[in-house]
């Protein structure tokens, strides 16, 4: 659902090798969020000056402190997954980012 007070699960896949060459991921969720849930607008990325960002929405939240989230972990919101492809941590103060993501 898009909009106002959407949760997201934050996730990260950690990876530990087995001791004969292979890995195994294990997913972990980091942090439970709520925020804004919306379609990415394409004059956004113009405006932030990173043409490269690709997303399908973007997802607006205020984060506590000691939290760190990056583009190597993914969003869960109503059941499905979104790997965040951008991070904007908006006005530099590291308590609210903004999130671009993508459709898996």
């Amino acid at each position: 659902m898009l909009g106002e007070n959407t949760t997201a699960v934050i996730r990260k896949i950690t990876q530990a090798s087995d001791g004969i060459g292979s890995f195994t991921g294990t997913d972990v969720s980091v942090i439970k969020l709520r925020g804004k849930f919306e379609k990415f607008k394409s004059t956004e990325a113009i405006y932030n000056g990173r043409k490269d960002i690709i997303a399908d929405f973007v997802f607006y939240c205020d984060i506590p402190a000691g939290v760190l989230i990056d583009e190597t972990m993914t969003a869960v919101i109503n059941g499905y997954q979104y790997p965040i492809s951008f991070v904007e941590n908006r006005g530099m103060r590291n308590t609210s980012y903004k999130l671009y993501l993508t459709v898996k």
